[in-house]
């Protein structure tokens, strides 16, 4: 038996922080013996990961979208640290604090550690959960466990996709991995461990997962089986959206410095079939864009393969931080015009590049675009529903009315000419004395990532000599099936044109992920495991006049060679065992 007792009181506190469905609570502090006859305070060490290991909202960067910190959108508030991260030349450092509360080393390692000492007591105890029946002990347990090993995983891979790199000696490093009673203020004994080490590490708790966790939970009366009783807890889908996710990371160009093309497609391969295996557990792409409040604001909706409630079932938070200010909003995320050109025109061909559509600096810009714009993107001219049947048309022209020309509006008004669309509810009203809130949530995995992964994977994997397909699945059909949904051609003449060059192919599978997946947190580290540029111009639109003219609002600050995340101060002080990652 481990001794934690110096761990248990702060621990279990922690844990009453959980879910709002399992919230133990503790007053007092007990001995490590008095811990086993507590069940739902061993079951707190697993449910108080959730708050401690995954964002509770999708702009939980201190302030703003993660978004924000890329080419595709600017934050309208110039003293949010991703603003600051983004803009000024240095400001991100090892003394940064990059993200907010849940996404920070500390509060993984205490996850590590909370998930440990579960274990340790459920092998060493005969521990009742449930004394109802045997059989609902049995399945309470049973998902318990699974649940553990998934979280187990998500924490590493949490680590790995932050402070993973190669380190200041030119080694692949991973991070240091805890067992058992570990001193966090202490590791002397915790150097960074490989970053295969780690990959393994994440694949074995995941291995378990698959094992103790149902395929779905269901439609039944059953607490400890339905849907209802047992949302926001994973899945063996969504375990293996983690497996696709973490083996695509590890397979991209930062983590596989110096290695051979052999390895490189070994791992390609690997991530190739770990997206293979979850697009036939997720199954075919349904339709998202016809109904944006079904996508947005419904938590059930069949895209969401794993998902969290925003705070409380209804509120205002993000319309508040987000509407266009004739709104009552602060307008905070403002897509660039990077982002605005990206999304390509209603018949599938880039922007600029169609044989039918015009694309000029002008109001032809926004016409005939992909569908996933207009569920993106707010622009001058746009009109916009809100509380159900009321709408607004958006004006970001040089004195409209959502400008800072209205003087009511300074620091709410849009650096780009854009206001975010994607996300916001159209029943919310924001009037006051008229407020009405809406259901939100934090999305942590969708359908088309899986789609979209696969479709790297096996382009990458082609271009290395391997196959060009998985089980007759191609690059090109994945990412088929992603466009067709949004575009509904019927024929994609563009990608057709691309056919199998896997150069053509790889920029199109990197915008569409751009497009696609944009303010879900993936394009900040999408570019860096990529090396792709880091340091574009953010751009925006004045529109004075009908004159249409590109500007930049800043450069972005970020050094163009730092594809890896630095490793706090505080944590490299404590050992000379944990190196840092190069250029810090």
């Amino acid at each position: 038996m481990k001794y934690y007792s110096l761990f248990i009181f702060a621990i279990l506190l922690l844990a009453s922080c959980g879910e709002e469905f399992l919230d133990p609570k503790l007053s007092t502090k007990m001995t490590y013996e008095q811990l086993l006859t507590q069940p739902d305070k061993i079951e707190g060490l697993v449910v108080s990961v959730y708050s401690k290991s995954f964002p509770d909202r999708l702009d939980n960067t201190g302030g703003g979208f993660l978004d924000c910190g890329t080419d595709n959108a600017v934050i309208n508030l110039e003293t949010q640290n991703i603003y600051k991260i983004a803009s000024i030349p240095g400001y991100l450092n090892p003394n940064t604090t990059i993200f907010g509360g849940t996404w920070g080393w500390g509060t993984y390692y205490e996850s590590l550690r909370d998930l440990d000492m579960f274990f340790d007591i459920v092998e060493e105890n005969d521990i009742v959960f449930k004394k109802s029946t045997e059989r609902n002990d049995s399945i309470f347990k049973r998902n318990l466990f699974g649940e553990a090993y998934f979280l187990r995983a998500w924490t590493m891979a949490s680590l790995l996709k932050n402070f993973g790199g190669v380190d200041d000696a030119g080694e692949l490093k991973g991070v240091p991995i805890p067992v058992g009673d570990v001193d966090l203020n202490n590791y002397e004994e915790l150097p960074r461990e490989s970053y295969d080490v780690c990959l393994d590490y994440i694949n074995e708790a995941l291995d378990s997962a698959m094992v103790y966790l149902p395929l779905e939970w269901n439609d039944s009366d059953d607490i400890y089986t339905n849907r209802d009783q047992n949302f926001g807890r994973p899945t063996q889908v969504v375990a293996q959206a983690l497996r696709s996710r973490v083996a695509l990371y590890a397979a991209s160009p930062a983590f596989t410095k110096g290695l051979s093309d052999d390895v490189k497609r070994t791992r390609y391969q690997a991530a190739a079939e770990a997206s293979r295996v979850a697009i036939d557990l997720v199954g075919d792409l349904g339709d998202i864009y016809t109904d944006l409040e079904d996508f947005y604001c419904n938590a059930q909706n069949e895209e969401l393969l794993y998902r969290r409630i925003e705070g409380a079932n209804t509120s205002l938070r993000l319309e508040q931080q987000n509407f266009i200010p004739t709104l009552y909003g602060n307008g905070r995320t403002n897509p660039t015009q990077n982002l605005v050109d990206a999304f390509p025109m209603s018949d599938g061909y880039p922007a600029g590049e169609s044989p039918t559509y015009d694309y000029n600096d002008d109001n032809s810009m926004y016409q005939n675009r992909d569908p996933r714009f207009y569920a993106t993107v707010l622009y001058n001219g746009a009109t916009v529903t809100y509380a159900t049947s009321q709408t607004q048309i958006v004006e970001t022209f040089v004195g409209g009315d959502d400008t800072q020309a209205n003087p009511d509006f300074v620091n709410r008004s849009t650096k780009t000419s854009y206001y975010l669309r994607k996300w916001m509810s159209t029943v919310v009203n924001l009037r006051a004395g008229q407020q009405v809130k809406a259901f939100h949530y934090a999305v942590y995995f969708r359908k088309a990532e899986m789609y979209l992964n696969f479709a790297e994977a096996v382009n990458e994997l082609a271009a290395l000599g391997g196959p060009d397909n998985i089980g007759g699945l191609t690059a090109a059909d994945a990412i088929g099936e992603v466009r067709d949904r949004a575009l509904q051609l019927a024929d994609d003449a563009y990608l057709t044109t691309i056919g199998g060059d896997v150069v053509a192919l790889r920029d199109l599978i990197k915008n569409e992920r751009r497009i696609e997946l944009c303010f879900e947190g993936h394009r900040f580290y999408d570019l860096r495991r990529w090396e792709d540029k880091l340091d574009n111009f953010a751009g925006s639109m004045v529109i004075d006049n009908g004159v249409f003219t590109r500007e930049s609002v800043y450069q972005l600050a970020y050094d163009p060679d730092n594809y890896y995340l630095p490793i706090h101060q505080n944590e490299m002080n404590k050992t000379t065992l944990i190196t840092q990652n190069a250029g810090w």
